[in-house]
């Protein structure tokens, strides 16, 4: 699974926070993920979008990668937990916490808010996750 937040800016100036959930499939790892996920953006099965995909600027993002039946509770927990260990990483930040893991980078301009960015593109990834029914 890739779930993927932007924080982006249309060319009109409109900001909005837009969120997609890619599935791979019933691949299995123990620690970083496989080829065939990091190179493949996964089946597209869900997403939020607050200003329209296409041509944007983008201002901040999360990445995460993670088997597709991680649970939800499970991202938010080891991602915000980690968040604190980082604070004097340079940008863009890549972690790896056992088989999840997630990239985050943010547009110089927001960089003394980052933290609570993360947070909030966290949120929005997550709630991008396949809507009830369909595998996550």
């Amino acid at each position: 699974m890739r779930l993927a937040a932007q924080r982006v800016m249309s060319a009109d100036g409109r900001l909005g926070v837009n969120a997609f959930c890619y599935l791979h499939g019933p691949v299995v790892w123990l620690d970083q993920p496989p080829s065939e996920v990091t190179n493949a953006r996964g089946q597209l099965v869900n997403y939020t979008s607050e200003v329209p995909p296409g041509g944007n600027k983008v201002l901040s993002y999360l990445d995460i990668v993670a088997p597709d039946d991680t649970p939800s509770r499970q991202l938010h927990r080891k991602i915000n937990d980690s968040i604190d260990l980082f604070h004097e990483q340079p940008l863009p930040l890549h972690v790896q916490i056992q088989e999840i893991s997630f990239e985050f980078n943010v547009d110089p301009r927001l960089a003394p808010g980052w933290r609570e960015e993360m947070v909030v593109l966290l949120r929005a990834a997550l709630a991008a996750r396949a809507p009830e029914g369909q595998p996550h």
